[in-house]
């Protein structure tokens, strides 16, 4: 349900859509993800990626133009963090922090 939500999956039947902003049109599909958002249980990530291009790349998917994606991550991240964030940090530096084992 959620998937079709999101637009990632398109409906047997009938039409998905939030306002008068529809998912039927693949042409509408993109002006319809400006508006929807959809953070599944299990993210992967694109490897080597640093953190900001991992944001500018999804914000391109979702179709920002290039120049705009690539500000989106300072615009977002000017927020306080929350708990989870500040753990997964802290869980990152110890971990590029540990010794390296031979």
């Amino acid at each position: 349900m959620l998937s079709l939500t999101a637009s990632m999956q398109r409906p047997d039947e009938g039409i998905v859509s939030y306002g008068n902003q529809a998912t039927t049109r693949r042409t509408d599909v993109k002006t319809y993800r400006r508006h929807v958002s959809w953070l599944p249980q299990h993210v992967e990530c694109v490897p080597g990626l640093t953190a900001r291009e991992q944001v500018s790349y999804v914000g391109w998917l979702k179709g920002m133009r290039r120049s705009e994606a690539w500000e989106a991550p300072r615009r977002c991240c000017r927020r306080e963090l929350s708990r989870g964030q500040r753990h997964l940090l802290a869980a990152a530096g110890k971990r590029e922090g540990a010794p390296h084992r031979r």
